[in-house]
Formats: structure tokens, C-alpha cells, sequence
């Protein structure tokens, strides 16, 4: 930003910058000193906007459309545009990933079910390995082998009973080879998009 402070200020103004003849340029800025000995005959500036910040910009040096994008820049909107939703997109996979890290992490079993299927819509890593069954195998069982294996805690009664949550401190799963775990698990019911889903987070006591 220092080596170019006359472009910069335009695309922290949001102002795309259009220049058709470097050498007529008059700015004494050290920016334009340094494109006249790198760029033959034009350039153009376009910053790339998200909910009106700037988060970057599109450079395009000695392009024979200056004019017609200078008029008419829909091109460089639309590419500016791509590039904000990959951006966007990027970052929030990035998030998504580091979220599903803490989570498989977690030394506590975690699995979320869908209450109006009885579905298993994902389970930690955790929960896997110290029950012998693979998140297929979870996200694949009928609601009557998910009960014996971890209870039945979504169920309707639960939820008129003690409303959004509740904790269970004497509780147990049931790993593949019989072996029963003793849990105190963490119930949360949560509505979202039209649907009811089951969050229960439990400790191997």
C-alpha cells in the first residue's frame, strides 16, 4: 500500500481506477513512477466489494477494452462478484471444517438426531470408537436399534416433560460387543428451518 498510495486511496474510496495512457498521467505519486516503467499503455482498477467493504481488487494491465469497461464494466462486476462468493465460500468452509475438528476431537460422545425420523444426522468421532460403530453404521439404524444403543432421550415425553433441555446423570450407551457405558448426558432440542433436531452431548462417567 505504500508503493502505491494514489491507487489504494481510490480503492479504499471504492473507485475503480481507469487509465488509458499511462504516460499522460500527471499524479506525482510514487505508484504512477513505478507502472509508467511496468505497464505499456494501460490499466484498470475495479475493488471488490462484500456488503460494502473492500476486501480486495481486480488489476488488469494493457487491456484494449479500457474504454468500453470504463463505460460499460459489467464484466469486471461479474468476475468481482465470483470472486467474492468463492472468497465467501472459502471461508466458510474453512470454519465448517475447523468446527467438525473440535468436534471429532471432543473427548465427550456428541450426536445429533432428527426428532421427526428418529435419524442419526451426524455423531463425533468419539462416540465411533469407544462404541465400535462407524457413523454409517449410526447414520443407517432404525430408530429401535438407535434406542437400545443409546436410549431414547429425543422422545416426545422428554421434551413436554422438561422442555428445550435436560440432563440425565445416570444414563448409559451400549457399545457393539454389549459392553455398557455409564453417561451423563447433555440433551438440548432445537428448532430450525421448519424442523426439530435432537443435540446431546455426553460424558463417560
Amino acid at each position: 500500500m505504500k508503493m502505491f498510495p494514489w491507487i489504494f486511496s481510490n480503492i479504499k474510496n471504492k473507485k475503480s481506477v481507469y487509465v488509458h495512457d499511462i504516460e499522460s498521467v500527471k499524479e506525482e505519486t510514487p505508484d504512477i513512477k513505478l507502472l509508467q516503467t511496468q505497464v505499456n499503455n494501460s490499466f484498470v482498477v475495479i475493488p471488490l466489494l462484500d456488503k460494502s467493504d473492500v476486501f480486495g481488487f481486480i488489476f488488469i494491465e494493457d487491456s484494449q477494452k479500457i474504454v468500453s469497461l470504463e463505460k460499460e464494466p459489467y464484466d469486471l462486476i461479474f468476475l468481482s462478484e465470483i470472486l467474492r462468493l468463492a472468497i465467501v465460500q472459502k471461508k466458510f468452509l474453512d470454519e465448517i471444517s475447523l468446527f467438525k475438528n473440535l468436534i471429532n476431537r471432543s473427548n465427550d460422545y456428541i450426536v445429533v438426531i432428527d426428532r421427526n425420523t428418529s435419524k442419526v444426522i451426524d455423531v463425533n468421532e468419539t462416540l465411533c470408537a469407544h462404541t465400535g460403530y462407524s457413523k454409517a453404521e449410526f447414520m443407517s439404524m432404525e430408530s429401535e436399534s438407535l434406542m437400545d444403543i443409546v436410549g431414547n432421550f429425543w422422545s416426545g415425553a422428554f421434551f413436554e416433560t422438561c422442555g428445550s433441555s435436560y440432563l440425565d446423570v445416570d444414563s448409559s450407551f451400549k457399545a457393539k460387543d454389549g459392553t455398557k457405558i455409564p453417561v451423563e448426558i447433555n440433551v438440548t432440542f432445537i428448532a430450525h428451518d421448519e424442523s426439530e433436531y435432537v443435540l446431546a452431548v455426553a460424558r463417560n462417567i
